[in-house]
């Protein structure tokens, strides 16, 4: 393959992005290798209302951020092929 061979994705949805990795790790889709970090982190108010966007996962403690990035991480890990 040549041109680009390596993507850094920061904040796609966690299904999108790993739906076209696999697509692209299985040879059904052409592309470069895709490294996803997942959804960026904010520190939201213990009484903030709502998602303030499906790229931002909002996090009230650091508990709580620890918790998104292990769920987010098994989500990537059950998606790839390792």
């Amino acid at each position: 393959m040549a041109g680009v061979t390596t993507v850094r994705d920061l904040a796609a949805p966690v299904d999108a992005i790993m739906t076209v990795k696999q697509r692209i790790d299985r040879g059904q889709l052409r592309g470069a290798t895709i490294f996803a970090s997942g959804p960026a982190l904010s520190k939201s108010a213990a009484n903030a209302n709502g998602q303030t966007s499906p790229l931002i996962a909002d996090v009230t403690s650091e508990d709580d951020a620890r918790a998104t990035v292990k769920h987010t991480s098994m989500l990537a890990y059950m998606s790839s092929n390792w």
